[in-house]
């Protein structure tokens, strides 16, 4: 229900231009990963395949890594959209050769921006993103008036804060896809999880 309330109150051009920057890289790439590769009819059995020279592989196995990647970080690695993503490429497309399923993950990405653009699928760092800027603004302005308030109950400001600690924790324990079975971690978990990744520092975590 928070998720609804971030969404009124955070910067929606600064979401807007993260959305745009991203579909963009995600249609640029589309192409390139596409390139130095030529269709082979075969017959009409096998309906054809993509090869590429020998030279080419490599730069076509890098162009995928950056392409699986980005699925990962921007529709989630549990997401359909990586699942499938992933299942063409370490299937060479539909079995009919490692440059075939290079060249699917191109069409994936130009239909998941589509997606994105209508509102069909959810990228999901701006999700995250709608997340800590509620953090930050909402529920932190809340704790200072309550710390203001002479009248207000002192653990009611540590009650808030501590949610608003919680909340800026799992969104970025989702972030980096360090909790892909979606367990209910507690606060302590979740900063021992950031911090066996080095995302938090030995002094961060003593606060």
């Amino acid at each position: 229900m928070w998720t609804d309330v971030a969404f009124t109150e955070c910067d929606r051009s600064w979401i807007m231009a993260l959305q745009e920057d991203v579909l963009a890289w995600a249609r640029r790439h589309a192409t390139e990963v596409q390139k130095d590769m030529t269709w082979n009819p075969g017959d009409h059995v096998d309906g054809g395949w993509w090869t590429a020279q020998k030279q080419d592989l490599p730069r076509l196995t890098a162009r995928a890594t950056a392409a699986l990647d980005f699925f990962a970080r921007y529709a989630g690695p549990e997401s359909e959209w990586t699942r499938r993503a992933n299942q063409l490429y370490e299937n060479s497309g539909h079995r009919q050769s490692f440059e075939s399923g290079v060249h699917a993950l191109g069409d994936m990405l130009m239909e998941w921006a589509k997606q994105v653009e209508h509102g069909l699928t959810e990228m999901r760092l701006a999700r995250q993103h709608i997340e800590i800027e509620f953090v930050a603004t909402d529920l932190m302005s809340q704790v200072r008036k309550l710390n203001e308030d002479s009248q207000s109950h002192p653990a009611a400001a540590m009650v808030l804060a501590g949610a608003a600690l919680e909340i800026a924790l799992r969104s970025a324990v989702d972030a980096h896809g360090l909790n892909p079975e979606g367990k209910q971690l507690t606060i302590s978990k979740l900063a021992q999880v950031l911090r066996s990744n080095e995302l938090l520092s030995r002094q961060e975590m003593r606060f």
